[in-house]
């Protein structure tokens, strides 16, 4: 379990021994960044920053490129074809209620935010070790315990959660979708055999989702509430990384004032 807590999806990345903390605060400034920008050439700026970070830290272009793909098939598909929608309503009845008057520029300004946030967050979750980010909001959150609140147990319970549907979703792709993989590849079988077949590996799934609930229990009980700690560090790579973001800043505020 502990493994579990230490773990990061971004292996022997330097941006996982950064403080937990300092990288919740860039984020956020970084998602604030993002959202007030005005000029093309910020948001050019914030995407180096992020590549840079991203290659310099340790990680590579893929995880950058996953984080890509799952954007696009999230929010881009989805968008696109509402869009296609729309454009064909109002193209049908001529109804003001399905505006075409669409500015490409605002709509692909728009969603490069929206990916930007995303990978952001997506950045800071697999670079961060999951007891130092319940450890760090355990400490945030920490004036509502001496108010009676059991915010410890809470994070308790979200910690052996996350635990337990990571478990599920990493059996699901190793078993499940390979036996899944097997019934449509079986020849001489007919479609209505291969439906019955998808039935009972659903219901398989769900009724081994539902025994979780008692393991989740049970991991409860063997969890202690020292098992996530948060201690504030400062070291060279902490420095660095703030002086980094103090010249992005900079240059922000500088491109987008002189350009207004």
């Amino acid at each position: 379990m502990l493994n579990f807590l230490t773990a990061t999806t971004l292996k022997n990345s330097r941006l996982a021994d950064l403080d937990a903390g300092l990288k919740a605060c860039l984020s956020f400034l970084l998602t604030g960044l993002v959202l007030v920008s005005t000029k093309q050439v910020s948001l050019s700026l914030v995407f180096c920053y992020l590549v840079l970070a991203t290659v310099l830290l340790g990680s590579n272009f893929r995880f950058l490129g996953k984080n890509a793909a799952a954007y696009a098939l999230i929010f881009l598909l989805p968008y696109f074809f509402g869009l296609l929608f729309s454009l064909f309503m109002a193209k049908l009845f001529s109804n003001a209620y399905y505006s075409s008057d669409f500015v490409i520029q605002e709509i692909v300004f728009r969603m490069v935010r929206i990916f930007y946030i995303w990978y952001i967050g997506s950045l800071y979750i697999a670079s961060t070790p999951l007891n130092s980010i319940l450890g760090l909001l355990k400490s945030v959150f920490s004036p509502l315990s001496r108010w009676g609140v059991p915010v410890a147990n809470y994070l308790k319970i979200i910690m052996c959660i996350v635990l337990k549907l990571t478990e599920s979703v990493s059996d699901f792709k190793n078993n499940d979708v390979e036996q899944a993989r097997l019934i449509f590849q079986t020849k001489h079988t007919s479609f209505k055999t291969k439906l019955k077949g998808l039935s009972n590996l659903l219901v398989l799934f769900i009724a081994n989702s539902l025994q979780k609930t008692d393991e989740i229990q049970q991991l409860m009980d063997q969890t202690s509430l020292d098992d996530f700690t948060y201690h504030f560090k400062v070291t060279r790579s902490e420095l660095l990384t703030i002086a980094s973001f103090m010249i992005l800043l900079l240059i922000i505020i500088y491109c987008e004032a002189i350009q207004h």
